[in-house]
């Protein structure tokens, strides 16, 4: 890449995510030990949380290909990427509450959680489209918009992973 001052040549490997409904930008994370990829889907059928093996990624045609798959937990649909958060094993899809509009963080702890459907989100009130997040540390989260003024906000973010059920929350930073 250095040498063209392109990609062109650069891409070592592609496969086909079959698995993702209009897949979304990934994440490392750790889970069980492991070092796995994260991504979700940016639709609103079968949506789900999926961690990928990146060993087997690098041999495989396909997302579906035996081992790539190591676990996947149903979620919400219209997640644009997801944000990993090392010190509380928190994973945070970072979703749309409908197509292209209206703010939603989910925060999901990965160890425990079964369904992402299940646990309370946090809706926030701006009604264009959330982009993109992510924890500056382990309360204020900075929040981007498609907005073309006042795009950037901050947060304060308040969920436990140790309690799902209650009731997480954001406020105006």
């Amino acid at each position: 890449m250095l040498a063209d001052g392109n990609l062109d040549r650069a891409v070592l490997h592609r496969i086909e995510d079959n698995l993702a409904v209009n897949g979304t930008r990934p994440e490392f994370v750790e889970w069980n030990g492991r070092w796995l990829i994260a991504t979700s889907d940016y639709g609103n059928v079968n949506n789900a949380i999926r961690l990928y093996d990146p060993e087997a990624l690098k041999k495989a045609s396909r997302s579906s290909d035996p081992g790539v798959l190591v676990h996947q937990i149903p979620c919400g649909p219209w997640v644009q990427n997801v944000h990993w958060q090392k010190q509380s094993g928190t994973l945070f899809p970072v979703q749309n509450q409908i197509r292209g509009l209206k703010w939603r963080l989910t925060p999901v702890p990965l160890k425990t959680s079964k369904d992402a459907r299940a646990l309370l989100p946090i809706d926030l009130s701006p009604a264009d489209e959330l982009e993109g997040f992510h924890m500056l540390n382990e309360e204020i989260g900075i929040l981007f918009s498609s907005s073309r003024r006042n795009n950037v906000r901050f947060a304060v973010i308040g969920h436990s992973p140790e309690a799902p059920e209650k009731q997480p929350s954001a406020r105006r930073y």
